[in-house]
């Protein structure tokens, strides 16, 4: 298209994406932040796994599609970092495209189906099931695998009822 390449108009869209996505009680836990106190669990594991699936996201994209001249092969390595991070973003909660989706290998379909499944955080403006779901499945995967009674998150227990819920 047009803007797939537009850096300006890339970061901005991206930028209003993760706004969105992060979900209304995140933003009023940031904006009320003192120095002397911590922000809540809550917004630091919707803040930890945007963060992880648009990175992550972007650097499984970048490896899958880097060669793909039907998606990012015939850009510069800057324009495809930039595509990837686009895609990453926008696949969970937008839906706007910086490359043609039917030129996707199988394998970047993939990624992008699974970014879409998990969409954004509670309270958002984003579908999909959310971010704080998808941490609580693999916090308490992870606590089954390290032979711990309850998975925790920064510290905390996580309820029986979260882990059940999700």
């Amino acid at each position: 298209g047009a803007f797939s390449e537009d850096v300006t108009v890339n970061l901005v869209l991206a930028a209003l994406v993760i706004i969105g996505g992060l979900g209304f009680f995140v933003w009023n836990d940031i904006l009320s932040y003192r120095k002397n106190q911590r922000l809540s669990v809550h917004t630091r594991l919707v803040l930890f796994m945007t963060a992880l699936l648009l990175v992550g996201g972007t650097v499984v994209l970048l490896a899958l599609e880097w060669s793909n001249p039907q998606t990012l092969g015939g850009m510069s390595p800057g324009k495809k970092l930039l595509a990837a991070f686009f895609q990453s973003c926008t696949t969970r909660t937008a839906g706007f495209a910086a490359v043609d989706q039917g030129g996707l290998t199988d394998s970047g379909k993939l990624v992008s189906l699974l970014l879409m499944l998990v969409g954004g955080s509670p309270g958002s403006t984003a579908g999909g099931f959310k971010t704080t779901t998808l941490a609580v499945m693999l916090l308490g995967i992870r606590a089954v695998f390290r032979h711990k009674e309850r998975p925790q998150c920064f510290g905390r227990r996580i309820a029986d009822e979260s882990i059940r819920n999700a």
